[in-house]
């Protein structure tokens, strides 16, 4: 599935895409064509409460499935106004048999924006 660990840096109200391409333990793509995906961030890993979620045509795309790549859109919209922090986000697969997955975990450092040409 690639580095577990994945942790990225974005300035709040800025828009962002994370490619994700999937490969098994040998590094075989894994078709990823009838799966559902979701991608989640939070305060922390134990936080119950999700501050952003993504799935399936709500902000991640299947790009290629048969050679397991999609993307997670992250809109200006959903960080626009969060503090700035260190948060957990993770994301998880689950095949037609109802196998789920963990493709990564890791963290996202928001920073401030700086420049107001919202509104």
């Amino acid at each position: 599935m690639g580095p577990l660990t994945q942790n990225f840096t974005m300035v709040t109200g800025d828009t962002k895409i994370l490619n994700v391409s999937i490969k098994d333990p040998a590094g075989k793509v894994v078709n990823i064509l009838g799966y559902s995906i979701i991608w989640a961030l939070k305060t922390s890993v134990g936080n119950s409460s999700t501050l952003i979620k993504k799935t399936i045509y709500d902000g991640i795309s299947v790009t290629n499935g048969a050679g397991g790549i999609f993307q997670i859109r992250l809109e200006s919209s959903d960080t626009e106004g969060m503090k700035p922090a260190v948060y957990y986000h993770e994301c998880e697969i689950t095949d037609s048999a109802g196998n789920i997955s963990t493709v990564f975990t890791g963290r996202v450092s928001l920073i401030e924006d700086g420049i107001w040409h919202r509104g």
